[in-house]
């Protein structure tokens, strides 16, 4: 009996390594065996919490043999009110986008009950560790159809910010959906999977050429993100939810359609980007793709946004700075003291800034605010075509750009209608309604100028003419003369600036 019982004991130690093997391969497959090639499991340069344990040791976080262990046999508590105590114990101080333990303590990813990861692959977290790292990393490792998933995240790319900011969520703002739109960024597209590296910094190479992209984390830092407070109209001042992304300040000199110096923001990602067109300059100005623009998904080339916005050019919509000469924004003497523009643009306090977000989002008012995805082409809050002046009238007062009655000789507020320039057929009513000639026919339109002057579809700016006359049917224009592709040169009594 006592021999059996010895041979019993032997079996079933052998079962227990056994299983024991099998439970550290299931183990091992669920983190994709890659634990040895990650960021922490490196021997060369991996995590070295404890010197006296070789770097990358499972030790340097895992007490085998603790006398009170944590979860998981940690060293420290991770997880309930000692959230992150582990992670935090080597990842205290900022490194490339992550900017450290004091800001990440603020942000929205920590403190919201809504960050918590929703699963199924891997499974969903208990709701009491909204905030963990380990919501949205995997400190093993994980890989997927491309290989090594980068800096140690559960999920490739925008696939990881989509999975909890879709209709599902948890988050509330559901991004997925604007990002399946006709015309988006394509953030997670399997086209741009693995361009993106959490080391790009911010070199034009990154954003250009083959490893043209564009991600979540591209505009926003997941890591600093303070509140949720959005953009403010009539300012291009970056809000609370692009702090901490990476972008290109603008420097212009006194001359006209060039493109300013570029100074990135910053390579620590500590300075904050101050505007958000230093964001979209980052991947839509010469800054990133040089003498070499690449193709839109509309099949044009791109134009030089940081040219056409420069505040030296004879016209521009104001992104990067004022219009500092155009009264008929505002009520003035000039123009009758009528309103010519739509809330929120109808504010008295003088000429207003705006972003390019105010313009480039979705169509739906209640949507959230971004160039995420619209079903307008280029993104647009509204269409536009040479003959549809939906666009336009978003922040023009139809009322003084299309109105819908002849207003005669009353004052419209415009510095082109008959009682300003004694001529009813030198009028917005009489192109606009009785012509049926759109905005773009005259302003921001399609006609490719000497060069100098302005590219295809130049909504932004121009250095043809003041008032962005640059569209289709004009072929010269100064204030008072105008030679359109219709008619011959008509001259008219020009409103005052």
């Amino acid at each position: 009996m006592r021999e059996r019982t010895l041979v019993d004991m032997q079996l079933l130690t052998r079962l227990l390594i056994i299983l024991a093997a099998l439970s550290a391969a299931v183990g091992a497959g669920a983190d994709g065996g890659v634990y040895r090639s990650t960021a922490h499991g490196s021997s060369a340069s991996g995590v070295y919490r404890d010197t006296s344990l070789p770097r990358g040791s499972c030790a340097q976080c895992h007490s085998q043999h603790a006398a009170a262990p944590s979860s998981f046999g940690l060293f420290a508590e991770n997880y309930g009110g000692s959230k992150n105590a582990v992670c935090f114990g080597c990842h205290s101080a900022g490194s490339v986008s992550y900017l450290g333990q004091s800001t990440y303590l603020g942000a929205l990813h920590d403190n919201s009950s809504f960050a918590c990861w929703p699963g199924p692959s891997p499974p969903a977290r208990p709701t009491s560790d909204f905030g963990n790292c380990a919501n949205c990393h995997n400190p093993h490792g994980h890989l997927d159809r491309l290989g090594l998933v980068p800096s140690l995240a559960v999920a490739r790319d925008g696939n990881l910010c989509l999975t909890c900011h879709d209709v599902n969520g948890p988050a509330v703002v559901d991004i997925q959906r604007q990002v399946t739109k006709q015309y988006s960024h394509s953030l997670g597209s399997p086209a741009l999977a693995g361009r993106h590296s959490a080391k790009e910094m911010l070199t034009p190479g990154s954003y250009s050429a083959t490893n043209r992209h564009i991600e979540c984390v591209d505009c926003h830092n997941p890591h600093k993100l303070p509140s949720s407070t959005k953009h403010s109209a009539g300012t291009n001042t970056a809000s609370d939810l692009l702090k901490g992304a990476s972008g290109v300040e603008a420097a212009y000199s006194t001359a006209p359609w060039t493109a300013p110096s570029f100074t990135p923001r910053a390579t620590d990602y500590l300075t904050d980007v101050r505007c958000e067109y230093e964001i979209c300059f980052k991947c839509h100005s010469s800054w990133a793709y040089g003498p070499s623009p690449p193709l839109a998904p509309s099949g044009s080339v791109e134009t030089d946004q940081s040219v056409e916005f420069n505040p030296n050019n004879a016209s521009f919509h104001p992104v990067v700075d004022y219009i500092k000469t155009n009264s008929y924004t505002i009520p003035t003497a000039a123009n009758g003291s009528k309103q010519t523009m739509e809330p929120p643009w109808d504010a008295l306090s003088g000429h207003k800034l705006m972003y390019c977000s105010d313009c480039h989002s979705s169509e739906s008012p209640g949507d959230p605010k971004g160039p995420h995805g619209s079903t307008n082409p280029y993104l647009l809050i509204a269409p536009t075509s040479p003959t549809d002046d939906t666009l336009c009238l978003k922040c023009h007062k139809a009322s003084v750009y299309k109105p819908a009655t002849d207003p005669g000789t009353a004052e419209t507020g415009s510095r082109f209608d008959e009682q300003t320039t004694s001529n009813g057929r030198a009028s917005h009513y009489f192109h606009g309604v009785q012509k049926r000639v759109g905005c773009r026919q005259c302003h921001c339109g399609s006609r490719t100028a000497a060069a100098g002057a302005v590219s295809a579809g130049s909504a932004h700016g121009t250095n043809l003419a003041p008032d962005l006359i640059n569209g289709t049917n004009i072929s010269s224009f100064r204030p008072g003369s105008c030679t359109p592709t219709c008619h011959g040169t008509k001259t008219y009594t020009a409103g005052p600036e």
